[in-house]
């Protein structure tokens, strides 16, 4: 294999981690076609447009882990405050049974 043709590979996927805080498991996937938009023989413009998409792979990447991350702590939050209600429903329900 080609060492130079892997260094810039690796660079590019240095830059793209960088700027979109990717993961290992996501740059691994991302490898074959970042080499291949490097080192196969387009012409300029389209290797510009194929550069372009792969950035916003990478971007919409990020996005989606963002609005996870978000969905999970918002899906945390409802549990909790669910059990803080059912918590404070008990209660009352007791407090209504001794009444009785």
């Amino acid at each position: 294999m080609d060492l130079h043709a892997e260094q810039r590979t690796d660079r590019l996927l240095t830059e793209l981690s960088a700027r979109y805080d990717l993961k290992a498991s996501f740059l691994g996937k991302l490898r074959p076609l970042a080499h291949c938009v490097l080192h196969e023989p387009f012409d300029a413009e389209r290797r510009v447009m194929m550069m372009e998409e792969l950035a916003e792979a990478c971007e919409r990447d990020q996005i989606l882990r963002d609005e996870s991350e978000r969905a999970q702590a918002a899906a945390q939050d409802f549990v909790a405050r669910l059990k803080t209600l059912l918590r404070v429903l008990e209660e009352k329900r007791r407090e209504m049974k001794d009444r009785s």
